[in-house]
């Protein structure tokens, strides 16, 4: 609980870019987020109530310690929030905090009842960084203001975080309890990496047979279609952000391969355009390496969430290239139509290969090309080399015309 002069509405407050993940399961999350709901509904503690737990405690009173733990769960949770991921459990870190309560509710001494909870932020920081020495104090800078008003500005940049917990939670409202637990973790992708997220009892047969009878309900056929129907109602899953816009990691055929990846990887290769499964295998892990994405299933939510739509500028494909057809074969530059020149000088073969790669506004691969021609990857770029020797050749020519029409 909190004295209602610290409050102040999170949406006052810039939420960040990137959500944090939360989990209301978690008795720390948890005690977070309806701390939250308390504030957002107005509910704070009276200051003569409050002096009175306080001096309760320093009474020896038992059931005052309780009934200020009670009250004061929310704020000692989001203050041990920024401590998780250190090596201590929720569990721990809330009992340590409770510790702090207690120690700043014993060193309070009759004056402005107002100051307590400040001195609870101290405490609750003491507490903490004896426990976790490597760990950083979030609110208790001077220049910041005081910890309160620093512990809500926190609480309010979880806001979209917190919003987005509870919508996750109303998604999987009416599921079995396991299920609950394993469909927050499909984007791990293997059923043994999902059994080991949740620890003993569960194994991969188990979470198998969760996700298969799930997929039966659902309609879907694999882990990966699961996860994007949860998607859709609107289930949002902890899933790395790529570093840069996907429109710049992949390309357009890579993103019509990740637009298929609910489908089998045989169908998809049908869908694409006469590909196996292996080469669909082979393109998904270079996907998974451009954008960081830890499984397949992980790569097909990180595209229904980030794929704003846009594709690679044709025209600044065909220009790119044409620079590096350029530097291959020795000149400063090289328009389109020169380059045409230059390759219809060129045997069928050699013509046919450095135009598939080239001379075109689309991102393709030696391989793609290789697989169009029915050749090998190697005779395609043997045949590419072979053609930019002979264009060097004629670079001399090229040059004497340009210097003539300039």
């Amino acid at each position: 609980m909190i004295r209602e002069e610290f409050y102040r509405p999170p949406e006052l407050i810039l939420p960040p870019d990137e959500l944090v993940p939360l989990d209301s399961t978690d008795p720390l999350d948890a005690q977070m987020i309806e701390y939250h709901d308390t504030l957002a509904a107005g509910e704070f503690l009276d200051a003569a109530e409050q002096e009175m737990l306080v001096r309760g405690i320093r009474g020896g009173n038992e059931s005052s310690a309780q009934a200020l733990k009670d009250a004061y769960a929310g704020l000692v949770a989001t203050v041990v929030f920024p401590f998780k991921g250190h090596g201590v459990d929720s569990n721990e870190l809330l009992h340590i905090g409770g510790q702090g309560l207690v120690v700043a509710a014993q060193a309070y001494r009759q004056g402005n009842i107002s100051h307590f909870d400040d001195k609870v932020v101290y405490a609750l920081e003491w507490a903490l960084t004896k426990a976790i020495p490597e760990a950083p104090k979030m609110f208790s800078d001077p220049s910041e203001g005081r910890p309160m008003e620093q512990v809500h500005r926190f609480l309010g940049t979880l806001e979209p975080s917190i919003k987005q917990e509870v919508a996750n939670r109303q998604v999987l409202e009416g599921l079995h309890p396991q299920e609950r637990k394993i469909v927050p973790l499909l984007h791990l992708g293997t059923h043994d990496d999902i059994a080991e997220a949740l620890g003993p009892p569960a194994t991969r047969v188990s979470v198998n047979n969760t996700t298969a009878r799930l997929q039966i309900e659902l309609g879907v056929h694999n882990t990966t279609s699961l996860a994007l129907v949860f998607h859709a109602k609107g289930y949002r899953y902890p899933i790395k952000i790529p570093e840069k816009p996907l429109v710049e990691l992949l390309t357009d055929h890579q993103m019509k391969i990740g637009n298929l990846l609910h489908h089998e990887y045989g169908e998809i290769g049908t869908v694409v355009g006469g590909r196996t499964a292996a080469q669909i295998t082979g393109s998904v892990h270079k996907m998974r390496r451009k954008t960081g994405a830890r499984s397949r299933t992980e790569l097909a939510l990180m595209i229904a969430m980030f794929d704003t739509g846009e594709r690679r500028d044709p025209e600044a494909i065909l220009t790119r290239k044409l620079g590096e057809l350029a530097s291959r074969v020795g000149l400063e530059s090289l328009n389109h139509d020169k380059a045409e020149e230059l390759v219809a000088e060129l045997e069928h073969d050699q013509h046919e290969a450095i135009s598939s790669f080239y001379l075109t506004g689309r991102e393709t691969s030696r391989k793609e090309i290789a697989s169009q021609l029915n050749i090998s990857e190697r005779t395609v770029r043997s045949r590419e080399e072979q053609g930019i020797r002979v264009m060097r050749k004629l670079r001399p020519t090229l040059i004497e015309q340009a210097a003539q029409e300039d």
